[in-house]
């Protein structure tokens, strides 16, 4: 039996969507998959065992170092060597690191293990906290992904809520999503973001434009992404400079093929790295999943094989949007205009749109679509009609 691919999957929806659409790509390819889906990486490690395999694939952040060394011990010569893994997962290590890399100005940022390490850091303007070692704006923490004002701010809601002793405590001995990063916030609702495809003889940006975000109502100041779009010239010098890293493979041990995915804000400063990602992003998955159902099955091919790839748009421009409610209640219905051909469906029944398990699910149960248009303005304006004319019936409304 020819050697599996394993998809590690943690049980999100957009983690699980990732690893089933890799699994039809691989069984287009005539590769046998298996799927693993785990809540912690020692589970992975359990239910695989010492089995021979073509290559480990990380579907969440959460296993990422889990499939780097599931690779070195297989000897597959894909992806990032474990070290490195590591190193990118971790914001407070890596986006130094990646910044350096992509000659990037770096956003202040500090981890601080007691009150007086936080109150002697030098910077004072805006900043959002987050885990050193999670993505997608999710927290277990009331503090992660909070933006305060300053410093002092951020102190203050800490002593206000009661919560100073258990934040250093943690900070002192973290959890497996590591100590709080502190990063200086850049208030834009626009995050630049760039996906490269590094194998042994190419270097491809298969994916790049900008993520809009809005306010999450009624959970402080944490914010959800409502819009991802694929532009093919944008603004941002993100894209240009992934090159860079192609050097960084040719010249370091330890960068077998992989995908890196990376986003960025914009300042008066430049251009500032805020998250990486090892793995292929969530948008680009459910983007390509509706409207190019080859592109799973060729970028795994450029993986293991190096074949040439190349990004097959339907369209200049593309836009996923997401519909967000309350991911605890379950949708009876959802009303919307009829399909014209530039619009595309994600998940626009209430079948594909089951309440949210987790809370790191926040997208899971979100009505989702796609938009096809020549031009970045055609393509928000057809996306905004649409979208209005959406309307989400909940079970608790129906039975009233």
């Amino acid at each position: 039996m020819s050697r599996p691919l394993l998809l590690l999957a943690a049980p999100s929806r957009e983690s699980r969507d990732k690893a089933a659409h890799f699994a039809a790509a691989a069984a287009a390819l005539g590769i046998p998959a298996r799927i693993h889906v785990a809540d912690r990486p020692e589970r992975i490690f359990a239910a695989v065992g010492s089995d021979d395999l073509l290559l480990a694939l990380a579907c969440s952040d959460a296993h990422a170092v889990a499939a780097a060394m599931l690779n070195a011990r297989a000897g597959t010569g894909c992806g990032l060597s474990p070290a490195l893994t590591a190193l990118f997962i971790d914001k407070a290590a890596g986006i130094p690191a990646m910044s350096r890399m992509l000659d990037l100005p770096l956003l202040p940022q500090c981890v601080p293990p007691t009150p007086e390490a936080l109150a002697g850091w030098a910077y004072d303007g805006p900043v959002m906290v987050k885990p050193c070692r999670s993505a997608g704006g999710w927290s277990p923490r009331p503090w992660g992904y909070r933006r305060f004002d300053h410093k002092e701010h951020f102190m203050n809601w800490l002593d206000a809520e009661g919560r100073m002793p258990a934040f250093f405590a943690e900070q002192q001995q973290p959890g497996p999503l590591g100590p709080a990063l502190l990063q200086a916030a850049v208030d834009t609702p626009r995050v630049s973001f760039a996906t490269l495809l590094l194998t042994r003889r190419q270097a491809e940006i298969v994916y790049s434009g900008d993520v809009y975000f809005e306010a999450e109502h009624g959970a402080g100041p944490g914010r959800r992404w409502t819009r991802a779009i694929r532009d093919p010239n944008p603004a941002s010098p993100l894209a240009a400079r992934l090159s860079r890293l192609r050097l960084q493979q040719a010249q370091t041990p330890g960068w077998g093929p992989g995908v890196f995915h990376i986003q960025a804000v914009e300042s008066a400063a430049g251009c500032h790295l805020i998250d990486i990602n090892p793995r292929i992003c969530t948008s680009w998955d459910w983007m390509m999943h509706a409207a190019e159902p080859s592109a799973h099955r060729r970028l795994l091919a450029a993986l293991l094989f190096d074949t040439p790839y190349a990004a097959l748009w339907p369209a200049p421009v593309m836009a996923l949007d997401l519909l967000h409610g309350d991911p605890a209640q379950t949708i009876a219905g959802i009303d919307h205009p009829p399909l014209p051909p530039h619009i595309l469906p994600v998940r626009l029944t209430p079948q594909d749109c089951a309440p949210a398990k987790y809370s790191f699910d926040k997208s899971g149960s979100a009505p989702a679509f796609v938009t096809l248009a020549d031009d970045t303005e055609t393509c928000i304006a057809r996306a905004e009609t649409f979208r209005a004319g959406i309307r989400i019936r909940h079970v608790a409304e129906t039975a009233a």
